[in-house]
């Protein structure tokens, strides 16, 4: 008979491992969540760094604004998922770009 307690100690005991792993998963997935868009948000950035510093080399000065890349080299600007501030204080001073998430 002591096969028997053994069989329902190893049930026991795996479920709650289960348990445990399931809530360990959703502990872990809202942080990771987090992690993948705060990546995602400077992966925009560097394509709008990388529109601006083109624009620089191919005509000598900085774009006036994002629509001007957008226009001119095909920049897309995914304005549901992000604001987008860009402030360019002269044609030969590099602009401030900032990308939030909404």
């Amino acid at each position: 008979m002591w096969w028997i307690r053994l069989r329902e100690w190893s049930r026991v005991t795996t479920v709650l491992v289960a348990g445990v792993l399931v809530l360990a998963a959703f502990l872990v997935l809202p942080s990771l969540a987090r992690k993948a868009d705060d990546l995602s948000e400077e992966a925009v950035r560097r394509a709008v760094v990388r529109a601006v510093m083109q624009c620089y080399a191919l005509e000598g000065q900085y774009p006036p604004d994002l629509d001007y890349l957008a226009d001119r080299y095909g920049l897309i600007l995914d304005e549901e998922r992000y604001r987008f501030v860009y402030e360019a204080p002269g044609a030969n001073i590099f602009p401030v770009i900032e990308v939030i998430a909404r």
